[in-house]
């Protein structure tokens, strides 16, 4: 019998291969298992080495398994602790969110995408699919995978890495199933080039979706006509107190003179007789044209120098008078008036508080327009003329006199100056240079025929605001340094 256990045992040993029999001589022979051993592992080895009984390892075997279960149970309650007062499971919530968003692209719309970003960035872009997931993407630079790198390592400038990203926000809003795609000023952040190529792949993109696009930028509105006629509704958004206020949609008749300079031109030519019928002041009328006849004329046949006639008449530090009515004739063909004669002083005591020009119901956006105007330009004039009184500044016949010029020469602090006049000095110089209503171009109209910006760019309210401040620092100044 006690030769046949050794048989067995041999046969036992002999058909382990040489890891295992390495590995039992290991355990055997490991010094630690005497000190400490809770599984006895060391006696069940030489057991086993010793009877060839496979029981006792398997036993052996099923208890550390259970050991090692309770281990992780206990490891995952601890981390479930750790992690319980963490954003984790936010962070977690927002991670299969985004995997479910996730857009599935055909291969068109891939390559489509690819297509816009190469030719309009000027760059060789390649959209692959990853190997591990269909959802997945690689965005390629030449050789360079562009998806998770840091933007100061991305090979491409700020204009082209903000395109890519709205082109794939578009193309996300495009897939997702929601019945409106909202979009916030999507052109402001990008220089002029892109403009025109976001306009496109907006409609391109969106073509199947109810759009609402929020913007302050009539470029916008022009160039999305451009990509698609008649594509849009046209409201404004009102908010001031005691008005009407809302989506307020604007008129055919208005979008379009919004959208196309002819348009605009026509109206003010009287085409149809439609102008004649809108205005409620022709002096007042008049007083608002002035700066955009200025403009106009500027880049028209101007043989009887009608531009350099109106800059006089737009300074506040002149003195001469015009025939309005008779230039606004000889520039659109239309007689608003026989003759209205008007001049720099009429300009600079203009009331510009309850201005009624034109018909605010009917063309509510141009009446807005020619108000505002007409208040920068009257506000403009007043600090210039305000400023050369006070501070007594030359102005020599024929020299051109810029309101920057004025504000640096009556805001230089004297020769010996305490620092308390320099920085008196310099507030001034800061606070009227920074002002809306005296540093916008559009007064001027130096070629940009955009009449509507104006009446966009600032809220009545904040006009009237920063009117008053203006009004206020004059008296100031006034009462400061005359005697």
């Amino acid at each position: 019998m006690l030769q046949r256990k050794q048989e067995r045992r041999k046969r036992i040993y002999d058909s382990l291969d040489s890891k295992t029999k390495a590995l039992l001589k290991d355990v055997a022979m490991d010094s630690k298992l005497v000190v400490s051993d809770p599984f006895e592992i060391k006696s069940t080895v030489l057991a086993f080495i010793s009877s060839g009984e496979l029981e006792r390892i398997s036993g052996l075997r099923e208890e550390i398994l259970i050991c090692i279960n309770e281990i992780v149970d206990e490891m995952i309650v601890a981390l479930f602790n750790i992690f319980v007062s963490t954003p984790m499971y936010s962070w977690w919530d927002e991670y299969s969110n985004l995997l479910e968003t996730q857009p599935t692209l055909d291969s068109e719309e891939l390559l489509y995408i690819q297509e816009i970003i190469s030719e309009n960035i000027g760059r060789n872009i390649r959209i692959t699919r990853d190997d591990d997931s269909d959802h997945n993407f690689k965005l390629m630079l030449d050789e360079q995978e562009l998806l998770g790198l840091d933007r100061s390592e991305m090979h491409l400038s700020s204009g082209e890495q903000n395109f890519i990203s709205l082109a794939f926000a578009l193309l996300l809003a495009r897939n997702s199933e929601k019945e409106f795609v909202v979009l916030d000023d999507p052109i402001s952040s990008f220089d002029s080039v892109y403009k025109n190529k976001i306009s496109f792949c907006i409609i391109k993109f969106l073509e199947n979706k109810k759009q609402i696009i929020l913007t302050h930028n009539t470029d916008l509105i022009r160039l999305l006509d451009v990509q698609l006629k008649d594509c849009f509704n046209l409201y404004i958004l009102n908010n001031v107190d005691g008005g009407r206020n809302g989506f307020l949609p604007v008129k055919r008749d208005e979008k379009e003179i919004l959208i196309s300079l002819s348009n605009l031109v026509e109206l003010f030519q009287n085409k149809n007789g439609k102008l004649a019928t809108i205005i409620h002041d022709k002096r007042l009328f008049l007083m608002a044209m002035i700066p955009f006849l200025r403009g106009y004329i500027h880049i028209m046949k101007d043989p009887e120098d009608l531009y350099g006639q109106l800059s006089r008449l737009m300074h506040g530090f002149e003195n001469g008078s015009l025939d309005i009515a008779d230039i606004y004739n000889k520039t659109f063909g239309y007689e608003v008036e026989p003759t209205e004669i008007i001049s720099v002083s009429d300009i600079l005591n203009v009331s510009t508080s309850r201005l009624d020009i034109i018909d605010a119901e009917e063309y509510p956006l141009l009446a807005d327009t020619l108000i505002q105007t007409l208040i920068y330009y009257h506000t403009r004039m007043k600090v210039e003329y305000e400023l050369v009184d006070i501070f007594n500044i030359p102005h020599p016949e024929g020299q051109v006199l810029l309101l920057t010029d004025i504000i640096q020469k009556a805001f230089k602090p004297a020769a010996g100056a305490t620092q308390e006049e320099k920085d008196k000095a310099r507030n001034n110089r800061v606070f009227f240079t920074s002002r809306k209503t005296l540093l916008n171009e559009f007064n001027h109209f130096e070629g940009n025929m955009n009449i509507f910006q104006p009446a966009i760019d600032i809220t009545e309210a904040a006009l009237q605001k920063e009117v008053t401040d203006i009004e206020n620092r004059l008296i100031q100044l006034r009462a400061e340094y005359t005697l």
